[in-house]
């Protein structure tokens, strides 16, 4: 049974293994990105076909970008740039879950598909990817390497790696959060990525196994036709060569793609918001606005403490400092009864200010005289009943 199993699965990838026909991996023309890796696995399907999975309106990403809760995902036509390069541009929607910032954001992606990509041998795609409406998202953006290379007829490699760039240098603690945010949201969207394209990988195998065509393909000869992609942008690969399955087989392939990528919604984990992020750390960005908050409420306090201090120093300076019209002395006698009218309110102001004063001292002083006073009683009536007891005990230590 393990033979067999085995057998059915080398026949589906395309390679005759009982006759040692084994492919040589292509090597890919461009290297990783500087940022991390997040994807390096083969799986047994033709490259051509992992390139139409993920970059075109196949069932399968339209499945995984909705249950990444992507929406109003918009794919532009891939157009030819001056260097040769074919480009689109998708636009979408995603939720977010940080309180301090709106409920959906929207996002650019753009692909870059290089010159140098060829057919049945190897992709080469650059994603850059901008986020709108998310905090300092006009300070960075992220760029995905997707590599697609042939290991044999019909198994083909998946790298992936990712490089945060940065338009503008954000102040430390800044570029922190966006780093811890987005890193862990790339691993995320990754690792959930992998997991779907084993599931279909599986579930792929499985139905072919089961299928009447999948049963007789071990007996059947091998044969070379050329694979052509319509959903391929024009003029940008030229034409496959060496291609292992036949037109009824293709028809099949496309039908089990189909068929499981529905299937797989049903056995999907559950989901946080999308693959971009900066929605990790909205605990962090709360208690920082809190810590704001509080600094704001603190130096409105300290503003209306120096305030209350300049306004009773001013009154102090006030009540002390008379202020006549210095540049302007008396000239008339009406001026100099006025004068000496303030003069003699200010001085009756102060009389009454220093009765106050002493009136208040005199009471405080009798009232210390009095806690004196009953504090000496005190100590005088416990040295009598101390002196009474002693007398008393006396005849005792004869």
């Amino acid at each position: 049974m393990f033979i067999h199993t085995k057998q059915q699965i080398m026949v589906y990838c395309g390679v005759d293994w009982w006759n040692g026909d084994q492919s040589k991996e292509v090597q890919a023309f461009h290297e990783d990105l500087c940022g991390r890796q997040y994807l390096n696995s083969v799986y047994r399907l033709g490259v051509d076909k992992m390139y139409d999975l993920l970059f075109s309106e196949s069932d399968f990403m339209r499945d995984f970008l909705g249950r990444r809760r992507f929406s109003d995902v918009v794919h532009r036509p891939w157009r030819k740039d001056p260097d040769g390069n074919q480009t689109r541009e998708l636009m979408y929607s995603i939720a977010l879950n940080n309180p301090l910032a709106p409920k959906a954001a929207t996002v650019t992606e753009t692909q870059t598909l290089y010159k140098a990509s060829q057919e049945n041998e190897c992709y080469v795609i650059d994603a850059e990817v901008n986020a709108h409406d998310v905090p300092y998202h006009d300070y960075f953006y992220t760029v995905n390497r997707y590599v697609l290379t042939r290991v044999a007829k019909n198994k083909c490699r998946l790298r992936v790696s990712a490089e945060l760039r940065y338009r503008k240098q954000p102040w430390g603690l800044v570029k922190t959060f966006i780093e811890r945010s987005f890193w862990s949201g790339l691993d995320e969207y990754f690792r959930h990525l992998e997991l779907e394209l084993n599931k279909l990988e599986l579930l792929l195998l499985d139905a072919r196994s089961q299928s009447p065509q999948g049963k007789g393909m071990r007996s059947s000869r091998r044969r070379r036709r050329t694979f052509s992609h319509h959903l391929r942008p024009a003029g940008s690969v030229d034409r496959a060569m060496g291609a292992v399955t036949t037109p009824e087989e293709e028809e099949e392939d496309m039908h089990l793609i189909k068929h499981v990528a529905g299937s797989t919604q049903t056995r999907h984990f559950s989901d946080s918001s999308g693959g971009l992020a900066l929605y990790s750390f909205s605990k962090i960005l709360l208690f920082i606005s809190l810590v704001l908050i509080l600094l704001v409420f603190l130096n409105l306090m300290l503003f209306y403490k120096l305030w209350m201090l300049e306004d009773a120093t001013s009154s102090l300076t006030a009540s002390h400092v008379l202020r006549p019209q210095e540049s302007k002395p008396p000239q008339t006698q009406l001026e100099w009864v006025q004068l000496l009218d303030s003069q003699q309110r200010f001085h009756d102001n102060e009389l009454h200010k220093w009765k106050e004063i002493i009136k208040s001292s005199v009471l405080l002083l009798d009232q210390l005289r009095d806690s004196l006073v009953n504090l000496h009683k005190n100590i005088g009536f416990r040295d009598y009943t101390s002196s009474s007891h002693s007398q008393k005990k006396a005849p005792f230590h004869h």
